[in-house]
């Protein structure tokens, strides 16, 4: 079934959405099963000859440093920057002010996670959202905040050991 938006002409096809699109808020189109199947087949079958190619002391290092994305991935969600980020960009000071943490210490978390693509940074200096960042926000419409901590790791531990369904 399709919905259309509010206030869209009738002759408007991209404002046509499906239920699940209008439920989550998003209206975002998610691609057919028919691309997205061959599309992760693909993907897995990469990163299998990738992780068997690669020497193993290079495959532990390079998952090694995924863990340490994913806690500062968990700090970034702890500190909601991606929400003091929504209204534009900030100085690291201004960051920290906001999110009660150090000033130096953060300004070195936010240029690790620029260069792994998880902010941006303006020709300033300043931080600011890209598409990765903005989805972890409390009110972003496709992720709430029980999920938002789930992509950040930064609830899994305590629920791991006692089979929480956090």
């Amino acid at each position: 079934m399709l919905f259309r938006l509010p206030g869209s002409s009738s002759g408007d096809v991209t404002t046509l959405l499906t239920a699940r699109q209008m439920w989550d808020g998003s209206g975002v189109r998610a691609p057919p099963a028919w691309i997205v199947r061959p599309a992760l087949a693909v993907r897995g079958a990469m990163g299998w000859a990738h992780a068997h190619m690669a020497p193993p002391f290079a495959v532990v290092v390079e998952r090694t440093n995924a863990m340490i994305e994913a806690k500062a991935l968990a700090v970034l969600v702890e500190l909601r920057i991606a929400d003091h980020l929504h209204g534009g960009p900030r100085t690291a000071r201004e960051l920290a002010e906001l999110a009660g943490a150090d000033a130096d210490a953060l300004d070195r978390l936010l240029a690790y996670l620029v260069s792994c693509g998880h902010l941006s940074r303006t020709k300033d200096g300043r931080y600011e959202n890209n598409a990765v960042s903005d989805v972890l926000r409390t009110d972003h419409p496709r992720v709430g905040p029980v999920h938002r901590r789930r992509v950040a790791m930064g609830d899994l531990e305590p629920a791991a050991p006692l089979g929480d369904d956090r």
